[in-house]
């Protein structure tokens, strides 16, 4: 019998690199065997404050459809130009076994990442995996379900990005590192549906200088606000850039942007833009300079994983029309910052 059950949780594990043993599909029931997939802390198994390597794990579905298996579009270059473009190719329902045998039977054969996880109507769930089989080819599949179990006796020890020996490694490579380490709803809640925002624990380094480790702050506040700082300084030391709270949202009057109030609280992001560089300063004590490419690349990493927890825990939306107006703007905001980045 397994120690660990987690249900319902893929966006709570990261599944980059994780190794495809098997995977059996029969009686709508799908079942994998990976080896070197994460628990992130945020999962309900995981009482560690860093992400937890898993030896061995079986990933099972419960009545499980496939909606899809699709190879992704690609294109061939020479000399710095297009030879060859190759259309996306969505499989025959017929095939999808021989693709998971052709996947399981070569070697080399990884989880690229999930692509998406969120609950759809009756009360059923969906999942998107990026799967790179070094026989079959790389591929997305979609899967629809009423429940997943991810099950695992122990663990091997620290994710490898978690090793100190990594952390140096990217204190040398990237002057900067940001990343949310635990999440909830108020009252360190997970299942509070009237809160709109989402709190949790982040990390944040610049240079070789740990600024806050396992911080807590109001994260979907500092997605925002991070969000608007790829485009435009942040120096207002009245606004920081991961506040304590942020219960208070006020709606422009076409809804497209939002002004949040909280308390005089919080960790203090400066963040100044030099053309293509960008150069970071936290209150005084420690500061980097980052390729403003980087620094894009850093926070949408951040704020992906933030909207990642809203679409699976939906929000109760306030009975008030001003309040639900404040927080249809958040998102407005949000999603046309976000989109103007790709």
């Amino acid at each position: 019998m397994s120690k660990f059950n987690s249900v319902n949780e893929l966006s709570s594990f990261d599944f980059h690199d994780a190794a495809i043993e098997s995977i059996v599909f029969a009686d709508s029931k799908l079942t994998w065997v990976v080896t070197a997939a994460n628990a992130l802390p945020a999962n309900t198994q995981n009482n560690h404050d860093v992400a937890m390597c898993i030896d061995n794990a079986v990933i099972s579905f419960d009545d499980v459809s496939i909606e899809s298996i699709v190879f992704g579009a690609y294109t061939i270059h020479k000399d710095g130009n297009i030879v060859e473009f190759n259309d996306a190719v969505t499989i025959a329902e017929s095939e999808h076994q021989n693709i998971f045998n052709e996947t399981v039977n070569g070697s080399g054969n990884h989880i690229h990442g999930l692509e998406n996880f969120s609950s759809i109507e009756n009360n059923q769930y969906r999942a998107c995996f990026c799967i790179d089989s070094y026989s079959a080819g790389m591929y997305y599949l979609t899967v629809k379900f009423s429940i997943v179990v991810v099950e695992w006796s122990n663990y091997s020890g620290k994710a490898w990005y978690e090793t100190d020996e990594w952390k140096k490694h990217v204190a040398i490579v990237s002057p900067f590192d940001l990343r949310l380490l635990e999440w909830n709803w108020i009252n360190g809640m997970k299942d509070n549906l009237d809160d709109l925002c989402l709190h949790g624990k982040i990390y944040l380094r610049l240079g070789e200088k740990v600024v806050a480790d396992s911080y807590e702050c109001t994260v979907s506040v500092a997605g925002l606000y991070l969000l608007r700082s790829i485009t435009r300084n942040h120096d207002d030391k009245c606004e920081h850039m991961f506040p304590c709270c942020g219960h208070s949202m006020f709606p422009s009057n076409d809804l497209q942007n939002v002004t949040i109030c909280g308390c005089p609280n919080g960790l203090q992001l400066f963040v100044k833009h030099d053309d293509d560089k960008v150069h970071l300063t936290v209150e005084s004590e420690s500061e980097a300079e980052i390729s403003l490419v980087a620094y894009k690349h850093w926070i949408l990493q951040f704020v992906e994983a933030i909207e990642k927890i809203y679409v699976d825990n939906p929000r109760q939306l306030p009975s008030d029309d001003y309040d639900r107006k404040g927080y249809e703007s958040f998102w407005n905001e949000w999603r046309d910052l976000k989109s103007t980045q790709f």
